[in-house]
């Protein structure tokens, strides 16, 4: 069975942990059509999305054009993250560039998933940096074809990885989100997780309700063959 990729960001615990450790940007990896840059934009003074596909870039491009604090940028998000890190801004990192046959336009089927790449080139950045990571339930065991199995991180690999980076941090899943803050913001993580999904916007809510119903019916018809 096929892994749906591109999850929603919660604004609602982008917000949280703006408040709580003074974020003043948002940086996403896998713009793909800039729904998630939108909702981020409505929290952060600037927001910057980069996306491998060009196609969806110019998508992008022209769905953000009303948004003067969205910055769009085009190629590997390990080259431009390493730009960025070395600002020493408070950044909240929405890390979701895995690619996936079942988006179109979608780039990257040599390197699937670049997270832990991603992770070691934001480095140590500011102690208050924040990691948001998408599709959490795919590192938690390993995904069928036609995706690549070598090319997807563990879910202890990307824990590892943070904490070699920020010791201090908190690490958690919530909601099929791998989440990474400093401890102090452990409090805006556990309200987050009492209602996760109450938190999304309502299309996220209903896209995420749509999709477990098709998966649900696609288990059965393969359990039936």
């Amino acid at each position: 069975m096929l892994v749906a990729m591109g999850g929603a960001v919660s604004p609602h615990l982008a917000s949280g942990l703006k408040q709580e450790l003074g974020l003043v940007r948002a940086v996403e990896t896998g713009t793909y059509r800039g729904w998630s840059a939108r909702r981020l934009a409505r929290v952060f003074p600037r927001v910057v999305t980069i996306e491998l596909s060009p196609q969806l870039h110019q998508t992008a491009m022209k769905t953000l054009r009303d948004l003067p604090n969205v910055e769009c940028r085009l190629g590997r998000s390990v080259d431009h993250l390493s730009e960025l890190a070395h600002e020493r801004v408070p950044t909240l990192y929405w890390l979701d560039a895995h690619w996936s046959p079942l988006f179109e336009a979608s780039a990257g089927e040599a390197d699937q998933c670049p997270v832990l790449d991603e992770l070691k080139a934001i480095g140590p950045g500011d102690a208050a940096d924040c990691f948001l990571i998408d599709d959490a339930r795919v590192f938690c065991a390993s995904p069928r074809p036609p995706y690549d199995p070598e090319h997807w991180p563990t879910l202890a690999e990307i824990f590892d990885t943070i904490r070699e980076l920020h010791p201090g941090h908190y690490l958690t899943v919530v909601s099929d989100i791998v989440i990474g803050v400093p401890a102090g913001a452990k409090h805006v993580v556990d309200e987050f997780s009492r209602h996760p999904v109450r938190h999304w916007p309502l299309a996220a809510r209903l896209a995420r309700y749509l999709l477990l119903g098709v998966l649900r019916r696609v288990q059965r018809w393969a359990g039936e063959r």
